[in-house]
């Protein structure tokens, strides 16, 4: 009885430490997202002379605006990719716990000091550092967890720990709006608080060391040399090139759709004339839609990959992403008439479903495709090398916004899951799985 005790706590330690890390990774990585007007506002601002002779700080125009956002959204993927890599290596070298630990502290430590930044520059070698940490947590948290629980319930495990990410999305929001725009609306460096927030997981992190033990399975195998070269073995390569060809695909989609959703949504209420004093409820209230739908359809991978399959599931996902997008960002196209702003507004439930809640299976697909000793480095690479396709894709949105406004731009960027329904009969299923 007190073995069962102990098993459980472990279990719901590591649940809640993978949790946390994910969900203050994913509230540091997309900040930016949400506070980057004001942020550049001030980084780009250029002291010019007045017609009295007073000096004026003269914002950057939107084109710059624009073009500086996707910079620092590539700049956050690449670092995201490197990090993902280097500490998937790490955690199978160092141990789950200790690696879990050494992400979070980069990342929080990194964004906290964003809020100082005096220059452009100086922001950016921040956002740099602290996507290093950001991609390293998820190999990490992932393994961690993938080894402490039992083959039955590791579905609905990564599935909850999955939640965390819209959860760490929903808390950036309501930051921007209650923090940035509300406590400090009339204060053009509220955006340095909003960053600030940023170290609050590491207070989180060290608690996570001393309460969280290493997993015995990573103990057993810890002398065991792990060499990412290993992961293009004739046993592992299929696998590998497979499992990195449907993240890619989830990757793009999610941040060639989800990532400009704000901005969308912007888009959306002036051109239904919505007042600029009143936009901010509506936004807010389309990305509670968007939140709800994305915690629903994390939680629906699981009954779906224990009955159906790891495979049917990434392909029912991918055509409700396909269906989803078109409804909410191409029904003049599709339908042949536009729908009301409430209308798309909820419309993006459906799309936070699919496009955010297919990221549930890869918590349990991908630690289930490699053995112990290479769980970290496997789960690291495929999970996070498709961001350096995605880094190109952010660009690519942008060249299409200009030619076809940004709505339709979106909806081109959901042709990716035809790509992943090509990709996913040659995957390897894992139902029924012993993690090896």
């Amino acid at each position: 009885m007190g073995g069962e005790r102990k098993s459980w706590r472990v279990v719901i330690l590591a649940l809640v430490a993978a949790w946390l890390g994910w969900g203050f990774d994913v509230f540091d990585g997309l900040l930016l997202s949400y506070v980057a007007t004001p942020t550049l506002n001030t980084l780009l601002a250029k002291a010019v002379v007045g017609p009295a002779g007073e000096t004026i700080l003269e914002k950057p125009d939107q084109e710059t605006l624009n073009a500086s956002i996707a910079y620092l959204n590539s700049l956050l993927l690449v670092g995201w990719a490197i990090g993902g890599i280097l500490f998937g290596r790490l955690t199978d070298r160092l141990g789950r716990t200790k690696t879990l630990l050494l992400t979070m502290l980069l990342y929080a430590g990194a964004t906290a000091l964003c809020a100082a930044s005096p220059n452009l520059a100086f922001f950016v070698v921040c956002r740099a550092l602290a996507s290093l940490g950001i991609g390293g947590e998820w190999a990490a948290g992932a393994s961690l967890l993938a080894e402490v629980v039992s083959e039955r319930g590791r579905p609905l495990a990564g599935a909850l720990l999955f939640t965390a990410s819209p959860m760490g999305m929903w808390f950036a929001s309501k930051v921007d709006r209650f923090v940035v725009k509300g406590v400090f609306l009339n204060d053009p460096q509220g955006w340095r608080y909003a960053f600030l927030l940023g170290l609050v997981p590491a207070a989180f992190a060290f608690a996570i060391r001393i309460f969280v033990e290493e997993p015995e399975r990573w103990k057993e195998h810890k002398a065991e040399p792990a060499r990412l070269s290993e992961l293009f073995a004739k046993d592992l390569r299929r696998k590998t090139l497979t499992a990195l060809g449907v993240a890619t695909v989830c990757l793009v989609g999610w941040w060639g759709i989800n990532g400009f959703i704000p901005k969308v949504m912007e888009d959306w209420c002036k051109t239904a004339g919505v007042a600029e004093a009143a936009r901010p409820a509506l936004k807010d209230g389309g990305n509670d839609f968007f939140i709800l739908g994305s915690v629903i359809g994390t939680l629906v991978t699981v009954p779906l990959a224990v009955t159906a399959g790891r495979k049917l599931t990434f392909a029912l996902y991918f055509l409700g992403a396909l269906a989803a997008s078109g409804f909410a960002f191409g029904s003049e196209l599709l339908l042949g008439t536009q729908l009301s702003l409430e209308a798309r507004l909820r419309a993006l439930s459906l799309v936070g479903f699919f496009v955010f809640g297919v990221f549930g299976l890869f918590p349990f697909y991908l630690p289930e495709l490699f053995p112990t000793r290479l769980r970290g480095t496997g789960s690291g690479f495929c999970y996070n090398t498709g961001r350096l396709v995605t880094a190109v894709g952010v660009f690519g949105i942008g060249k299409l916004q200009a030619q076809l406004g940004l709505t339709r731009a979106v909806l081109c960027a959901s042709a990716i899951y035809v790509l992943g329904l090509i990709v996913l009969p040659l995957a390897v299923e894992t139902k029924g799985a012993s993690l090896e």
